[in-house]
């Protein structure tokens, strides 16, 4: 049985490069966009990981990630943080600070 991945993401064209990737790889990929409802997406999929943006045009990653993570049914299911970030930012030096 195939697993399945879930990739939000808000750039098209990251979403796209990773979704043909992972197909080719065998996986069966669902994208979802930030500013629709993630956990309903994340319940109805049922996926094996989640591939999550952290920088998104209209909503944080790190906010889904914490609402992800609260959902009690939803908690457990891995979740791979991404960034196409070139530089340190204030976002990576304030939320990442310790890890830097």
């Amino acid at each position: 049985m195939k697993k399945t991945i879930i990739i939000i993401e808000g750039e098209p064209d990251i979403r796209d490069y990773l979704t043909a990737v992972l197909e080719d790889k065998g996986y069966t990929i669902c994208t979802v966009r930030e500013n629709k409802n993630v956990i309903d997406a994340v319940r109805s999929h049922n996926p094996d990981l989640i591939i999550l943006d952290i920088m998104m045009p209209q909503r944080s990653g790190i906010s889904i990630y914490k609402e992800l993570r609260t959902t009690h049914d939803i908690s457990s299911i891995p979740i791979a943080m991404l960034s196409v970030i070139s530089q340190k930012s204030d976002l990576m030096r304030d939320t990442f600070h310790a890890y830097l």
